[in-house]
């Protein structure tokens, strides 16, 4: 073999090169084949996987839409309907589970009332069908008012078997069927003065056939449905969608069917032409909301009051959060007067004069004629103020407290001195004086009532206290709070309250209504069941701790939201307090 040449030897190495070069790019092209292969496989998992899930998805959503029982606003017409509420029994049941602890709630208990005023066991006999839904809506019929009952059902079969049951055990009765349009009719040859039928997903139950044919008739016309009704609609989208029960009450049809002629009640409620109310239930509690419609062109210079400032609660601090029966708190109660001016100008042309004249008549009692509502009380009324009832042996406490000021102060100083000098007199008596062997001589005589003031002084600030007669009063100006109470210890509380700049628990109970309002109240229903209802009636409050309510004004309607929290537990109050004392209580 010749020995190859240096130019061979180049032409065989890059060859060789060439060679290895393509081997390395053929098994980097496989590798890139079997990766790409790979990755085909996984997207295309991944793009099905996402696509079944979507379609699956979209099936869910048309066969809920299809399957699921519409609102009673679809079904019931705009013109006819005076009010409707629909439950949902689902979350109703959920609601029960968790105040089991209270005898009125227990399962039992409520079966057994259930089956006493239906005669229907609900366990075994209805809810093998019942659905999630049920509503009770009230009709305009000429001056009378109709009701109708619905009630979602899974089978009709199981609902056609339940009712059934209500025929008269003899064998005569039976269930008699009659076609109506696309709908049958159900009544009993005998017993059981009512028809049902079954419209959508609901058996509808009413106590005539007539009016059972127009709900029916109604619900087909579909431009005339409740759910297009424009207030309807307003009313419903300034409200959460309540998933325990929503609510609807037309006003202007309550009118309608009851022909009112009333100069007084019929304005007024030209106003507020219908209101929606929804509920919704969380861990804690229950918490409802209304709105009311305003209609502004009833109104004269078609606008309503409302506040540029919202309420924020500062004065509840001060206030003892044991044995609170009832609390009401807002800002700016002079704009709620005039606001109340307003109304009243729309109800009468003189309504405006004649409640200022009522507001200066009870002036004039209290105070006497020296005192000016413009002057001396208005302004008393511009800044924050809350007011209290507490349990105090078996008559109720009191206690106001407002924002003031050194011309507030001097204000109050001057209502005390004028309120003593008018409500020292006894109310005109008649006393007979004997005549021997005649009738008694009358005279009529008017008394000074006794009246006492002193002052104390409790951590450094001047308490006055009054008395009249059996009446007594104790108030105090601490830094910027006028405080004023017929409980001297309850004011001696609010005193620590304030100089111990204690912290409440009331501001973060209060919240759910506090947030947002213009003005707040609260209820504390245990103690008012115990105070003012029966023992039957009362039970039902026991679960509840308190009721509370905030109201919102807007330029087109009111909001109002309650808030009911559960009393499954007593949680202790603590009050933390810091050494400091702030220059100012409202501002620390």
């Amino acid at each position: 073999m010749s020995k190859l040449s240096k130019k061979e030897r180049a032409l065989l190495h890059r060859k060789k090169h060439e060679e290895k070069e393509a081997l390395v790019q053929k098994k980097q092209h496989e590798k890139d084949l079997r990766k790409e292969f790979r990755s085909n496989i996984i997207g295309g998992w991944i793009l099905a996987v996402t696509g079944i899930f979507a379609l699956s998805v979209i099936a869910a959503f048309l066969l809920s839409k299809f399957f699921a029982a519409k609102s009673l606003a679809e079904l019931l017409p705009q013109k006819k309907t005076i009010a409707f509420v629909e439950i949902n029994t689902n979350d109703a049941s959920g609601v029960l589970k968790k105040v089991q602890n209270y005898e009125a709630y227990k399962i039992d208990t409520l079966s057994s009332l259930f089956e006493k005023e239906t005669g229907f066991h609900f366990e075994t006999e209805l809810k093998p069908w019942l659905g999630k839904k049920i509503g009770i809506a009230f009709f305009q019929e000429g001056n009378d008012v109709k009701r109708a009952i619905f009630l979602q059902t899974r089978s009709q079969r199981k609902t056609l078997k339940t009712l059934e049951t209500l025929r008269l055990p003899q064998g005569k009765d039976s269930l008699v069927k009659e076609p109506y349009k696309n709908y049958t009719l159900y009544t009993f040859s005998l017993s059981q003065n009512f028809y049902f039928t079954f419209l959508d997903r609901y058996v509808v139950i009413a106590d005539a056939k007539p009016f059972l044919q127009k709900i029916l008739d109604y619900s087909s016309e579909n431009s005339s449905l409740l759910a297009k009704d424009s207030w309807y609609i307003k009313a419903r989208n300034n409200l959460p969608q309540g998933k325990l029960f929503w609510s609807y009450v037309n006003i202007e049809a309550l009118i309608t069917t009851f022909k009112t002629k009333s100069n007084l009640i019929e304005p007024f409620l030209s106003i507020f032409p219908s209101f929606g109310m929804s509920g919704s239930s969380k861990n804690s509690g229950l918490t409802f909301q209304t709105y009311f419609n305003i209609e502004k062109n009833n109104l004269r210079d078609q606008q309503f009051f409302r506040f540029d400032t919202k309420y924020r609660g500062k004065l509840l601090q001060f206030l003892e959060e044991e044995g609170l029966l009832s609390v009401h708190g807002g800002h700016d109660l002079e704009l709620q007067l005039k606001r109340a001016f307003e109304i009243a100008n729309e109800i009468h042309p003189l309504g405006n004069t004649l409640f200022e004249a009522m507001l200066r008549e009870q002036k004039n009692t209290y105070f006497g004629k020296d005192i000016s509502l413009e002057n001396d009380i208005y302004p008393l009324l511009r800044g924050e103020y809350l007011f209290a009832f507490l349990e105090k042996g078996s008559d109720p406490s009191f206690k106001l407290l407002l924002e003031a000021n050194e011309q507030s102060k001097e204000s109050i100083l001057k209502l005390k001195t004028q309120y003593l000098k008018t409500a020292s007199f006894e109310s005109p008596q008649v006393r007979e004086i004997p005549v021997e062997g005649e009738t008694p001589l009358q005279e009529v005589v008017s008394s000074r009532k006794n009246i006492t003031e002193r002052e104390e002084t409790y951590r450094d600030t001047l308490i006055s206290h009054l008395t009249i007669g059996d009446f007594a009063l104790s108030y105090a100006f601490l830094q910027d709070i006028f405080i004023l109470t017929d409980d001297a210890e309850s004011m001696k509380k609010s005193i620590d309250r304030v100089l111990d700049n204690a912290s409440s628990n009331l501001l973060n109970e209060y919240h759910p209504v506090l947030a947002s309002s213009d003005e707040i109240s609260v209820w504390y229903a245990n103690n008012f069941a115990s105070l003012l209802l029966d023992t039957q009636v009362g039970a039902y409050f026991e679960p509840l701790r308190f009721i509370s309510s905030g109201t919102t004004l807007f330029e087109d309607g009111i909001s109002i939201i309650f808030d009911l929290p559960y009393q499954l537990s007593h949680p202790a109050s603590s009050v933390s307090k810091t050494p400091s004392q702030p220059q100012s209580a409202l501002n620390p």
